[in-house]
């Protein structure tokens, strides 16, 4: 078995160093600095490509406006609980103008529209709601496998995007990004807090296949259920009462950030495997990687070999 050279063995020794050894000093704060920022970029670089291979794991949050959807549906249904049980000064369960308080100016604003969807106010409402229940169902599934498709169908422009970002990254206060107590922190630097930036670059490669996607088709049918929903209960003078607007139907760029959170949480997963045993990673700087993230101390020598000189 072969035997550290005493330099090796000093290497990682604290300010007790036995008498005959050749210590190197420690480095500054502004090497280690410079020593950690090398190792950040390597371990962000080494989480991609597992991440990218976990991405069946993604799962694209529905857009903000899904809210709006659902919030709309459940104004419908309660308008035709409402229009139904006949309440005073509310229901008008007739599709005859006669009628006050708000059912009344309801009955008025469907038949000014003339959309008759059914035999009654009740119905009319019922329909919508059930137009927007469809439409908010279809749209859950294909959603969430929205992430999973783009990955497996434009991986390498994804993968090049992130990498470019990495390598280019500054990564200020990079010794307490890698000797912290978060077990995810470079992730969280490179990936997480720049998914809108990241999102932008990925979409003149990712936007054309997004567009054709099953999720989108849904989305905008979503959308138009739920615009002609809101011009309905315009038409009926109930949008000002219940603040109600349209929503608009893009949101390419959205599925792209979704997509970089996405894979930012799985790198979050595999830097914090890595930290556990950062030895022998296929990375540059192997030994001085592995001192980085177990927190030994860090020499001059390693500064000196990171930055060439």
């Amino acid at each position: 078995r072969r035997t550290p050279s005493p330099r090796r063995l000093c290497e990682y020794l604290d300010s007790s160093v036995p008498m005959g050894c050749i210590v190197t000093k420690e480095a500054s704060e502004e090497q280690r600095q410079e020593i950690c920022k090398e190792a950040a970029k390597e371990m962000a670089t080494l989480c991609l490509e597992p991440a990218a291979s976990r991405a069946d794991k993604i799962i694209v949050k529905l857009p903000p406006d899904f809210e709006k959807m659902k919030e709309v549906r459940e104004k419908l249904l309660k308008l035709q609980e409402d229009a139904t049980s006949g309440k005073p000064g509310e229901g008008d369960n007739a599709k005859s103008s006669g009628g006050g308080g708000i059912m009344g100016m309801i009955t008025k604003g469907l038949e000014k529209v003339g959309d008759a969807i059914g035999d009654t106010v009740a119905a009319s409402f019922g329909a919508l709601a059930e137009m927007m229940e469809a439409s908010i169902k279809g749209l859950e599934g294909p959603m969430a496998e929205i992430a999973k498709d783009l990955i497996a169908a434009k991986k390498t422009e994804i993968l090049k995007v992130l990498s470019n970002a990495i390598v280019s990254s500054g990564v200020e206060n990079a010794e307490v990004l890698c000797r912290g107590e978060s077990k995810t922190a470079i992730s969280e630097h490179f990936v997480q807090k720049s998914a809108i930036s990241l999102g932008k670059q990925l979409l003149p490669d990712c936007g054309e296949f997004i567009k054709q996607h099953k999720a989108i088709q849904a989305w905008n049918a979503a959308v138009v259920a739920y615009n002609k929903a809101v011009e309905k209960l315009k038409a009926a003078g109930l949008a000002d009462k219940f603040k109600l607007e349209g929503i608009d139907g893009d949101i390419k760029q959205y599925i792209c950030e979704q997509t970089v959170l996405g894979l930012g949480a799985q790198m979050g997963d595999e830097e914090t495997k890595v930290r556990e045993d950062p030895r022998g990673k296929p990375v540059r700087y192997p030994q001085i990687f592995t001192k980085v993230f177990t927190k030994h101390k860090l020499l001059e020598s390693d500064w000196r070999q990171v930055a060439g000189n």
